[in-house]
């Protein structure tokens, strides 16, 4: 069996029709790979504004939890000394309370003496 060679139009034609074919396949990948890259520029943007959106929500609600933080510590800070005023009389009370007790107890202690001393005076009397 013979090999036919080509004629010289029929390798052109065919070498044409190769570079249409290799052309269009490039077009095709072209516009794939654009597609692409607007795929790729809109998902970066759509990532950089929801990290935007984030970073905003998380400082707002960092400086609200840090105002109301200041507030209680505030509120606090004002209830101590609440306490601390409203503690005085009574510490003031206490301490005069415990002042009469010592007192009482020493003038208890006298009576017991006293009584003490009666009783043996009492004695004393009987016996002669």
């Amino acid at each position: 069996m013979p090999i036919k060679l080509l004629s010289k139009q029929e390798i052109n034609q065919r070498q044409v029709t190769q570079k249409r074919a290799e052309v269009d396949q490039g077009r095709k990948l072209a516009t794939r790979v654009d597609t692409l890259r607007e795929l790729a520029a809109q998902e970066e943007a759509s990532l950089a504004s929801f990290r935007a959106k984030m970073v905003k929500s998380i400082n707002d609600e960092t400086l609200t939890a840090i105002e109301e933080r200041n507030v209680l510590q505030t509120q606090v800070k004002t209830l101590r000394e609440e306490i601390e005023t409203g503690l005085k009389p009574v510490i003031k009370a206490e301490s005069q309370l415990k002042s009469k007790i010592q007192t009482l107890d020493k003038q208890e202690n006298q009576i017991k003496q006293r009584i003490e001393l009666i009783r043996k005076k009492e004695e004393e009397i009987k016996i002669d």
